[in-house]
């Protein structure tokens, strides 16, 4: 026996197919729902990454210029600081040829006069002994026989404009060391003992010069460093 089928067979098969497509459609709209689900957590996922890594190279590069800066600074204050030195060592150097000629000069030798002056009233002692280079040993020996008279010291001390006791001043003993001293200029007065000295050397003074000079240039370049 055969089935009858009731009503139009083509709109039978359209009410079908609508079936089958709303029910793939949805199937399809909750497939498409969960893809974009997975893309945007991959999305997110793959943007916190890339910004963890971007995170990390930003950091890396802060470090490695702040170490790269670190560096520059030390090698620009080594190099400031080599630079500072050699403009020191050549005003030493250029007072040094300048003090060489200045001892060829008279006003060399007054400027000793004075000096052994000074420092034969600074030292409380009856015998002083006096040193100087092997050039200006010959000029301290003259220099020590004037003032064995009165008249002559209280000429020096004229000459000089020193308010100094010349009777004070003879009544010592001044001699001259049979070694030369290895100073540049000046000279150096001691008790024989040498527990009692005063420091009239060149070299001292050039040195405190240079100190001077040092500090200077500190102030200019590091303000006060250094």
């Amino acid at each position: 026996m055969s089935e009858k089928i009731i009503g139009d067979p083509e709109k039978l098969v359209e009410e079908a197919l609508r079936g089958v497509e709303e029910e793939l459609r949805s199937k399809l709209e909750e497939v498409s729902k969960g893809a974009l689900k997975m893309i945007d957590d991959a999305f997110e996922e793959a943007l916190k990454e890339a910004e963890e890594k971007a995170s990390r190279i930003l950091s890396d590069a802060q470090d490695k210029l702040a170490a790269e800066r670190a560096s520059l600074e030390a090698e620009f204050r080594m190099k400031l600081a080599e630079k500072r030195s050699e403009w020191i060592d050549k005003v030493v150097e250029e007072a040094v040829k300048r003090l060489s000629m200045f001892a060829q000069t008279d006003e060399y030798r007054q400027a000793l006069e004075k000096l052994v002056l000074q420092a034969v009233s600074q030292i409380e002692a009856d015998k002083i002994v006096l040193e100087a280079n092997e050039h200006d040993r010959k000029i301290l020996a003259e220099i020590a026989r004037n003032l064995k008279k009165p008249s002559s010291v209280r000429k020096l001390l004229e000459k000089h404009s020193l308010q100094l006791d010349p009777e004070k001043i003879v009544s010592k003993e001044i001699m001259i060391s049979d070694k030369p001293a290895s100073i540049l200029g000046g000279l150096r007065a001691h008790t024989p003992d040498s527990k009692i000295m005063v420091d009239y050397s060149l070299d001292l003074i050039i040195g405190q010069i240079a100190r001077d000079m040092r500090a200077r240039i500190a102030r200019i370049l590091f303000g006060g460093e250094g």
